[in-house]
């Protein structure tokens, strides 16, 4: 674990673990993602949460990397070298400012959860609906309006996260959806204009259980605190 360093580049001496599988490098300073990881062969875990990227080097090809953490950069286009991961499980390119996702993100045809929220999207391309093994997508805080037609026949996805995007309808088959087990999309103009019964209700329950979670963390760290406080003056 190398985050929270505050690294513009990596020591020579990593070279001599070249077994490791899995490197976290968040919270530094990067601009480019060091050559030095070219020594990794077995890498399959990859953060690079929260520095300085615009851009993926090619070689990244060289790894079976399964789980790659891109968020919190300065990503202004889908970097191409990952429609070519082909053994993707896991992405997470949040808080960019993508405006597009390509059609070709079907080739990631292993990807199990997306998280493609915090950046500037549109739309959802077409090809997202090929993805037959994604079951989690979250696309909140973008700006889409609509759906992709076809967006119905993603029944692998039991969780969803929509909020805070201006998505005025939603595909009529969607009514169907049984497979859903977390769906959100409070903040759009669908959900003030009524969303279907099933859809409706499980939007609801979503909401709440977000809710009870934001109100027991508040409990958690912001009672005994206060606790504290007033024992402190009673006592004093």
């Amino acid at each position: 674990d190398l985050s929270h360093s505050g690294l513009r580049q990596l020591p020579d001496c990593l070279t001599l673990l070249s077994n490791i599988e899995s490197i976290d490098l968040s919270y530094n300073k990067l601009d480019t993602v060091p050559l030095i990881l070219k020594s990794f062969l077995r890498l399959q875990e990859l953060n690079l949460s929260y520095n300085d990227l615009s851009s993926l080097p090619h070689w990244l090809l060289d790894f079976a990397v399964i789980d790659l953490d891109v968020s919190h950069n300065k990503f202004r286009n889908f970097p191409p070298v990952i429609r070519k991961l082909s053994q993707l499980t896991d992405l997470n390119i949040s808080h960019n400012e993508i405006t597009s996702i390509p059609d070709d993100i079907q080739n990631l045809s292993q990807l199990q959860a997306l998280d493609i929220s915090f950046n500037d999207l549109t739309e959802l391309p077409i090809n997202l609906a090929k993805l037959k093994k994604l079951t989690e997508l979250d696309a909140y805080y973008n700006n889409l309006t609509t759906l992709p037609d076809n967006f119905a026949t993603m029944t692998t996805l039991t969780s969803l996260d929509l909020d805070n995007n201006k998505i005025t309808k939603l595909p009529t088959d969607m009514n169907e959806w049984t497979q859903l087990e977390y769906f959100s999309i409070a903040n759009n103009p669908v959900f003030e204009t009524g969303l279907p019964t099933q859809l409706a209700e499980l939007a609801k329950s979503s909401h709440r259980t977000y809710n009870l979670v934001a109100i027991l963390i508040y409990a958690c760290i912001i009672l005994p605190s206060l606790i504290l406080i007033l024992i402190d003056v009673f006592t004093s």
